[in-house]
């Protein structure tokens, strides 16, 4: 009511010879106030976190139920053995104690994978967790694939989304690196190419670096 009050006393002014455009609902509200809109009183609502499906709830605690619609992929882009006794990554914070198949992913705390999640989360390759070890690198990062059969350079990696049985959430991986489902989907660098997909095909990709 207040809104409306306020909007109905400035809705005859102009910012730069353009009408203003009025808004006030969030994702939250959109849901809470479906008619906002329709009846007028707004021009435009703010969705955000609700675009991309994950979990939200309404001011009362009510949970919305959203399906997940992003994921966030990479590639193995180098495999070797790291033999027992050796260390990798930086400060050496992971020795082998039996010899190890490592894939290198090109993926890093500038592309926003959280460096805190260094040895103590995992991601998804063939359908199953590889654990990272070692520190996570600026541009790099290590998993351990020794009981993945048959890795190879080229195989698809997910970071966020779901791969036959297993599933990494937004809501899981955020928990784990201290932090909350809003802020890690923000943190996703402008280098990370956005690929959209509508009905199974590519429908356009944005590609901040032109690369």
């Amino acid at each position: 009511r207040r809104f409306r009050a306020v909007r109905k006393a400035v809705k005859s002014l102009h910012l730069h010879g353009k009408p203003l455009l009025f808004h006030l609902c969030n994702s939250a509200a959109a849901v809470r106030f479906p008619d906002a809109v329709p009846d007028g009183c707004m021009d435009a609502v703010r969705l955000g976190i609700s675009l991309y499906g994950y979990g939200m709830d309404l001011p009362d605690g009510t949970p919305i139920s959203n399906r997940p619609v992003m994921r966030l992929m990479t590639t193995v882009v180098h495999i070797h053995t790291l033999p027992v006794g050796e260390s990798l990554g930086y400060g050496g914070t992971y020795t082998a104690d039996t010899p190890r198949t490592i894939a290198t992913l090109p993926v890093g705390y500038a592309d926003g994978y959280r460096r805190c999640l260094s040895g103590k989360f995992h991601v998804l390759i063939r359908g199953k967790k590889a654990p990272i070890l070692g520190r996570i690198c600026m541009d790099q990062m290590m998993v351990d694939v020794t009981g993945i059969p048959d890795v190879t350079c080229g195989d698809k990696v997910t970071l966020i989304g779901r791969d036959g049985d297993e599933n990494i959430t937004v809501e899981e991986i955020s928990a784990a690196a201290d932090s909350f489902n809003y802020e890690f989907v923000c943190g996703i660098a402008r280098r990370v190419p956005r690929i959209y997909v509508q009905d199974g095909k590519v429908d356009g990709i944005m590609n901040y670096l032109n690369i």
